[in-house]
């Protein structure tokens, strides 16, 4: 059995109640970077692990799409798209406010 409290999983068997730690290093590619899925489910979610301080230090996003453009103008794209989400009711993710430190951890090697 485990329950959810806060960003720590407890283990009701083990007892185990520590924080979750971020992954070793490692690289993410999104097919379709410029799509719907990923603007509205993939970053968002991307985002709160970043948030959360579980995404490592060495990490590398790389997006492949049919729409020509560079990091710097997806990059921008996606985060115009997670600005809709702060204070929607009706997004999927509910976000506060975006906290810049952890947007330019998550986005420091996009490719």
């Amino acid at each position: 059995m485990t329950a959810s409290t806060g960003n720590a999983t407890v283990d009701a068997k083990r007892g185990h109640g520590e924080a979750p730690s971020p992954p070793g290093p490692c690289s993410i590619v999104i097919f379709g970077a410029g799509g719907d899925l990923t603007k509205r489910l993939l970053v968002p979610a991307l985002y709160n692990l970043a948030h959360t301080g579980l995404i490592p230090e060495k990490f590398v996003l790389l997006g492949a799409d049919i729409a020509e453009r560079d990091a710097a103008a997806w990059t921008r794209s996606l985060h115009q798209t997670l600005e809709g989400f702060v204070d929607d009711p009706e997004a999927e993710d509910q976000i506060d406010g975006i906290d810049e430190d952890s947007w330019n951890r998550l986005t420091a090697n996009v490719d």
